[in-house]
């Protein structure tokens, strides 16, 4: 994906915003109309090269605060947290020089002993809570190999190193480490290692539904997450509607959105972000 050229988006009927619009410390940004999911609710979306930006306009009676990276750069930016296990080849997540469009990267250990020692997680700060309204999360993925590891995005209640749902090592039962979090995950400890949408609200696990949808190596999948303000929530591959998860996560608990792998064995695997965004009311 490379929108960072779409400088320029006329919006018929309301108005007209460019380049030049006075946002502060955007070196360079574009404005894109955009309908929110199954929303289905018209709104802008502001981006800056150096990452989450606020914005202060939505259609009708609604303030949206939208939040999207591109990666674009040499570094990460501040918004973000980067975490990683002891293993030496667990890395810190980074930008990927030279890539086309933008990419970050999560990179999992290879000592093949546990999340602690091989995980590799990216996250924002304990800014979002469901019943705010029109909480989501969204975030183009590509695996570099899809054998022996588990990948996580969507939304946790903690900045910790952390598996926040991942396969119980046994048929298709789960495991949830947080006491509150609701995504998306791939974990190939499971009999059917599709993705799989679930949730755990104050310790309790939401019922988890399997998408049917396998990721494909080293291509890339749209991977959407969006939570009413009771805290049920739906999931999307690629645009289509693939669970309805009731009760997901705990609607008065904030949550940091996230994107985190580690591998199951003595490998390295690679997880790319084109880009991750979180939007919410205000």
């Amino acid at each position: 994906m490379n929108e960072m050229q779409r400088l320029r988006v006329a919006l018929p009927g309301c108005f007209t915003l460019d380049k030049n619009c006075p946002i502060p410390n955007l070196r360079a940004h574009y404005v894109d109309a955009r309908t929110f999911g199954s929303l289905g609710e018209l709104g802008l979306l502001i981006v800056g090269w150096k990452g989450v930006r606020t914005l202060e306009y939505r259609r009708q009676i609604l303030a949206k605060w939208l939040g999207e990276d591109d990666f674009i750069g040499d570094l990460i930016a501040d918004e973000w947290v980067l975490l990683s296990g002891s293993d030496g080849q667990a890395l810190d997540p980074v930008l990927v020089a030279g890539s086309v469009g933008g990419l970050a990267r999560l990179t999992g250990g290879n000592s093949g002993v546990n999340v602690a020692a091989d995980g590799s997680q990216l996250c924002t700060a304990v800014n979002f809570q469901a019943d705010k309204g029109d909480l989501a999360f969204e975030c183009r993925v590509k695996i570099d190999v899809i054998t022996n590891l588990s990948v996580f995005v969507g939304f946790t209640d903690i900045i910790t190193l952390e598996a926040p749902i991942e396969s119980a090592a046994s048929a298709n039962t789960i495991l949830s480490n947080a006491t509150d979090a609701v995504g998306l995950f791939f974990d190939t400890s499971m009999t059917d290692d599709n993705w799989w949408a679930a949730g755990v609200a104050n310790g309790t696990d939401a019922t988890h539904v399997d998408s049917g949808i396998p990721p494909v190596a080293a291509a890339y999948q749209v991977l959407r997450v969006e939570l009413d303000a009771s805290g049920n929530a739906k999931m999307y591959i690629d645009g289509n509607l693939v669970a309805d998860v009731d009760d997901a996560v705990t609607a008065t608990v904030a949550q940091c959105a996230t994107a985190f792998c580690y591998a199951r064995t003595a490998v390295t695997r690679l997880v790319d972000l084109d880009y991750m965004l979180v939007e919410q009311d205000r």
